[in-house]
């Protein structure tokens, strides 16, 4: 009995050593990424372009949950998840991170993958010009620029996902890699539905956001692995 309870606590604790990712690792996820990224991405403007049955069925859906006390806390939640709140944020975090732990690299990489968040959004919602929801559908305030990608959705995603990334390609252990990819989704799925739920996206607004910020983080793992190949030593 003593030797499986040594067994089970060596297993445990090797479970949570936290090493830095190989540069093998981050290819692979950069590479996986970009491909599940690109397959959800297309696949959402394909339904959104093709039959809005699915959207409506699940615009309709979120009718008929809505309240008025629900739709009240959902309002001022939902402006947490703006591009603008959500870059703010972004800066307030790369300063911290900068000054606490003393470092260049990836406080920078954070910001600079918000920004082209930002700017991709904005690029395809001109680009591919898909219309939200009537107004009728809305909880006022209206929103009335172009819905495809939900921008507030894909800066929950984007934020969570890049600083998970950064953390976990330093020290990962399989708990701190399944915290991350959970308190992604969890914390994604909340704003899609909170923007379903208000009548300013589609289903496949949200969707397309996930899949293309899957997209962005392929990106942030190539940049970041030729940095720190090059020029940084990890910490």
């Amino acid at each position: 009995m003593g030797k499986n309870m040594n067994t089970d606590i060596n297993n445990i604790e090797l479970k949570n050593i936290k090493t830095p990712w190989t540069n093998k690792k981050k290819k692979i996820a950069a590479i996986s990424s970009a491909l599940i990224g690109i397959l959800i991405f297309s696949a959402s403007y394909f339904v959104a372009t093709s039959t809005n049955s699915i959207n409506k069925s699940v615009l309709d859906f979120m009718l008929s949950l809505r309240q008025e006390d629900l739709t009240n806390y959902i309002k001022i939640i939902t402006i947490m998840g703006s591009l603008s709140t959500a870059g703010i944020l972004t800066i307030a975090i790369a300063a911290i991170w900068a000054s606490y732990k003393r470092e260049f690299w990836r406080p920078v990489l954070l910001v600079l993958a918000m920004l082209a968040t930002g700017a991709v959004t904005v690029l395809f919602k001109s680009w591919y010009m898909i219309n939200r929801p009537a107004a009728k559908f809305m909880i006022r305030p209206l929103e009335t620029d172009y819905a495809f990608p939900s921008g507030h959705t894909i800066a929950v995603f984007v934020l969570v996902l890049v600083i998970g990334y950064l953390i976990c390609s330093r020290r990962s252990s399989p708990l701190r890699v399944f915290n991350w990819l959970t308190t992604t989704l969890i914390l994604t799925a909340i704003m899609a539905f909170m923007r379903l739920y208000l009548g300013y996206h589609w289903l496949t607004d949200t969707t397309a956001s996930v899949g293309l910020g899957l997209i962005i983080l392929s990106f942030v793992i190539i940049v970041d692995k030729f940095i720190t190949k090059k020029f940084v030593k990890l910490q």
